[in-house]
């Protein structure tokens, strides 16, 4: 059977709900997933279930207390051990400290429908409050000073929550997109939106999300997926054919012999350049002529991929390509993943540029990358994705303001457009 369950954060006035449909045999450990995914939760505080004056919850090793308190240990018990009838009622607590005290209402019993997934949320109101806020009189207090802009607590409570933080918000979709996931949503503690999709809280995207983005771009529970271009858009990557191009020409000739100072030869650099994979600007205008290869930074930064992603190998001053290139030249997608991975974490960004050693626009590169996705169906400034990223991060203006005394603004988004795009 299928219980519909009402869950509601008491004391939220008015009340955050949420409303589930569930397998009556579920596991109450399960459940307890279900809520943290549903709510918004981050997993990252005891709970407990509490029904005639029992508290049902997970033993810990080593709990010396278990005895003192009327415990008893779910491992095993399903919702319907608890919830026998329509209107029987329980409470979930969650975060001993805060006291989150959620009532779950068993409202109808249901046969299941062959073609539904469970679980799956079918309603819901108002934001989930923030971790660690100060429970009910914490969140509260918290709404009252998010009100006044001119609050002297404002600008923390802004910088605490990383953004604008909406009450009002509840995304049902993001919700049910967790819950279709392994584990109901949570593979990791730590995946749940925190939340729920707040549009100044990166963008929808769970602090476990988050890390994925920051470090692991092309892991399997990363949010950023390379979908495999067609032959004819792979034509249409600047980098990805300037790296094929030079392997080429350093293969014609098996070891390309460097200047004096390691740098590419000036045939092969007006060779490169003059396919037009990617044109420069000083050069294009003649404020710069192209005769070596620092006067362009189009036709340095292949060879640097290259040499950094072990593509080719230096010896005597003398380019070759390795045994790793012949695998990864031959497969567009292959190399076209390895090069965003080196430029996006091991090649220097500030390299090129005058805004000294920070990591603007670097660090979270991927994130960049979910912002074009998401807002690039129409033409926006550079200075309109630079908004959403300083959202994001906004530590990294004080790295810059710290080096050029520039103020908040024009330097930091001048510094992330050019970098980035």
């Amino acid at each position: 059977m299928i219980y519909q369950l009402q869950i509601e954060l008491l004391r939220s006035k008015p009340g955050i709900w949420r409303r589930i449909l569930v397998p009556s045999n579920m596991l109450l450990s399960d459940l307890h997933k279900v809520i943290q995914t549903v709510m918004g939760w981050t997993n990252s505080h005891l709970h407990q279930f509490i029904k005639d004056r029992t508290f049902y919850q997970e033993r810990l090793p080593g709990d010396n207390t278990w005895g003192e308190m009327n415990n008893v240990d779910y491992k095993g018990m399903t919702i319907a051990s608890l919830l026998k009838a329509e209107n029987d009622e329980m409470i979930y607590e969650y975060d001993f400290g805060d006291g989150w005290e959620h009532q779950i209402v068993l409202e109808k019993i249901l046969p299941k429908t062959a073609d539904q997934y469970y679980p799956v949320c079918i309603g819901g109101r108002m934001n989930c409050p923030p971790e660690d806020c100060g429970g009910i009189p914490g969140y509260l207090e918290m709404l009252k000073i998010l009100k006044q802009p001119d609050h002297e607590e404002y600008d923390e409570y802004i910088t605490w929550l990383g953004g604008e933080f909406d009450p009002l918000y509840f995304n049902i979709e993001r919700a049910n997109d967790l819950l279709r996931k392994k584990d109901f949503g949570l593979p990791d503690p730590a995946e749940v939106d925190v939340y729920q999709g707040s549009p100044a809280f990166f963008e929808g995207y769970s602090p476990f999300e988050m890390q994925q983005v920051l470090y692991s771009v092309f892991d399997e529970h990363s949010p950023v997926v390379l979908l495999k271009p067609s032959v004819q858009d792979y034509k249409m990557i600047p980098i990805l054919n300037q790296v094929k191009y030079l392997a080429g020409r350093i293969a014609e000739q098996k070891e390309l012999k460097l200047t004096s100072k390691g740098f590419l030869p000036v045939k092969i650099v007006a060779d490169l350049y003059g396919q037009g994979f990617i044109k420069d600007e000083d050069i294009e205008s003649g404020l710069v002529k192209l005769y070596k290869e620092t006067d362009s930074i189009t036709t340095t930064l292949p060879r640097l991929i290259m040499e950094i992603s072990g593509l080719t190998k230096k010896r005597n001053n003398k380019l070759s390509l390795t045994k790793k290139a012949e695998r990864f030249l031959s497969d567009d997608d292959l190399l076209l993943r390895l090069i965003i991975q080196v430029f996006g974490y091991k090649f220097n960004w500030a390299f090129f540029d005058g805004y000294g050693e920070n990591n603007i626009g670097q660090l979270g590169f991927a994130f960049t990358l979910i912002l074009l996705d998401k807002y690039g169906h129409e033409k926006q400034t550079d200075r309109f994705y630079a908004g959403k990223y300083f959202t994001a991060f906004p530590q990294l203006k004080e790295d810059l303001q710290g080096w050029s005394g520039t103020t908040i603004g024009r330097g930091d988004a001048r510094c992330y457009s050019i970098r980035t795009f």
